[in-house]
Formats: structure tokens, sequence, C-alpha cells
């Protein structure tokens, strides 16, 4: 061997050396980066009473008997619709908590189904809405009530099992964020833009104290919070119609944002985050995001019959609360379509 190839490989060799050691430094510091996420369990409290965890006083209303029982009957009924569940489809419940200081893990405010579909190459998003009448099968037995109190009572594993029983759908990972969080993200990312109305407006400058105008503006961290927690005016629909326009807009704003300030990102949030995947799985969601964003982000809401935001024909009384009968074969149906679409 001639000392000009030797000289050559030497280089290449140092070179490839170069860039192994690079690659695997970018790898610990990732990894060290998403250690940082929280992943003890959450367990709940199976001994909190209802009245405990619902918002809001009842009402002298008598049970809506005829609806409690045609509920659960179709819930029955639905149980024979095929589960879905498909590889190429990964469903992830978001959970956004709002701690109070005598909740360990507080309630949970907001609840979406994050689907990504890598055949359609698409995401789709599904709130939830808090208050539909579900049955939540609790470990000392069923019992119906509002959707939110299952992660009260059981954590994000309770959450999901009532999830996947009620609209028969496989929920694979969940994501469990502090709105603590949510507001220093917003900051980092440089607000978010977003259209008010007036009544908007008024009631996020009137609780926040931050001047705030009806029309396109960029929001800051505590804006867009009370934004997104905004019920007095409208009603939960309205709300939940909210969510999903701030977390299309975030995602899309971090989508194209510096590695900087992704890092930043990170290093601030992560550590208010708790979810059952591992740093690999993570990783692997992340390397499909830039061939998902190609699509605009889709969006609905269950239950369907109020996708509109108006006053729900559904709704029903029980034990003196108000809550949100749920079709069950016409909304599973629509929210299999939606995600297979």
């Amino acid at each position: 061997m001639n000392k000009a190839l030797k000289i050559t490989l030497i280089v290449i060799g140092c070179i490839l050396l170069l860039i192994i050691l690079l690659l695997g430094g970018l790898w610990l510091y990732i990894n060290g980066l998403l250690n940082k996420v929280d992943r003890t369990e959450i367990t709940g409290n199976l001994t909190l009473s209802e009245s405990e965890i619902y918002e809001g006083e009842t009402v002298d209303a008598t049970d809506s008997v005829e609806h409690i029982d045609q509920a659960h009957n179709e819930f029955q009924e639905a149980q024979e619709i095929e589960f879905l569940k498909d590889s190429k489809i990964t469903n992830i419940l978001l959970v956004g908590t709002d701690r109070h200081a005598s909740w360990e893990y507080g309630r949970s405010d907001s609840m979406m189904i994050l689907s990504i579909n890598e055949r359609t190459k698409k995401i789709h998003l599904t709130s939830l809405m808090r208050a539909m009448y579900v049955c939540i099968p609790r470990s000392d037995g069923e019992q119906w009530g509002m959707l939110n109190a299952a992660y009260s009572w059981g954590g994000p594993k309770l959450l999901i099992e009532t999830v996947e029983n009620n609209f028969r759908i496989k929920i694979d990972h969940y994501v469990v964020v502090d709105f603590a969080a949510f507001e220093k993200g917003v900051d980092l990312l440089g607000g978010v833009e977003i259209t008010l109305t007036d009544a908007e407006a008024f009631y996020i400058q009137d609780t926040s104290k931050i001047p705030t105008y009806s029309g396109t503006q960029t929001l800051n961290g505590r804006q867009a919070r009370i934004y997104c927690q905004i019920r007095l005016i409208d009603n939960d629909f309205v709300r939940t119609r909210r969510q999903r326009t701030m977390l299309t807009k975030l995602m899309n704003k971090a989508a194209s944002s510096s590695i900087p300030t992704l890092i930043d990102l990170a290093e601030t949030m992560l550590p208010y985050v708790n979810t059952d995947m591992t740093n690999g799985e993570i990783l692997s969601y992340i390397a499909k995001v830039p061939s998902l964003m190609s699509n605009p982000i889709t969006q609905r809401m269950l239950p369907i019959e109020n996708e509109a935001g108006k006053s729900y024909t559904g709704i029903i009384f029980v034990q003196g609360r108000e809550m949100y009968k749920v079709d069950f074969n016409t909304n599973i149906r629509a929210l299999h379509e939606f995600i297979m679409s």
C-alpha cells in the first residue's frame, strides 16, 4: 500500500470517527433532554366523591331517567361495533390539567385524541367534552358519570380505558401537560396569533389585566391560557374549539421554529409533561412530523351533535348535574370515519 493511499484511509477513518462521536454526543444530549419527562404513574383517587370532582353547583332538576336508561342501552348495543385498531394509525390521548393546591394531579381540564394516520399522511384532533355521560370501568365496578371523573379516579389509565370502551378505539399512548407548562411554551415560541371576538378580548383583558383587543393579535402565554379556558361567555363546545385552534397553531409554529428555540422549549416544558412513551417512541413520532405537516390538521369534537357550538339538544340531568347524553352508535362511527380519512 503506497503512502498516499495510507494517508487517504487515515483521513477517511478520522472523519468517520468524528461523525460517530458527533452523532453519539447528539444522541446523548437528546436522550438527556427526554429524560426530563415525568414518567411516574398517575393513579388518581377512587375515594373522591363526585361533588369533589365536578365543578359547579347542582341544580334543582329531576333526573332524566328515560334518557339515562336509553344511554345505558345504546352503550351496550355499541359494544357490537368493531373495535378500531390499525397498525398505520397511532392515537395519543392529550390531557391538559389545571392543578390546585388540594389536587396532587389536578383535573382533566381538557382532553383530545391526537391521531396520526401514516396511510393518509394526516394528523387529526378530536376534542372530548368533559361532561359527556359515559360508562367508567372503575376497578370496584362500572360507574356512569362525566368523562373527566375517570382521570380523577384512576389517572390516565382509567381515562384511556373509558375512552376505549365508550368509543371503540385503541388509545396507544397518553401525554399529560400541566397548564403552567403551556404558558411557558407559548412565551418561548414568541406568542401565538389568534383572532378574537369582542367578548373574548374583554374576558381575557378583564382576567389577565393585560391590554387585549378584538381582531387578530399575538397572545402571550397568560392570555393564551385564559383564551383556552373561556367558558362563561358561551359554552363548553366553543371552548373546546378554541383549544383545538390554539393547539393547531402552536404545532404549526413549533414545526417552523429554529433548533435553538425547540431546545429551549424542550428544556422548559418537558419537566411538566407526564407520558407513558419511551424516549425512542417519542423520537420516532417526532421523525414523522415533517411528512405529516404538509397537510392541514383536521379537527372535530365529540359529541358530534354540537360541532357548530350552539345549544346542545342532548342535555340531561343526573343527580342535579347537567351532562351531555351521547348517541354512541352515531358518534363512534363518525369518529372512526374521521380518523381513517
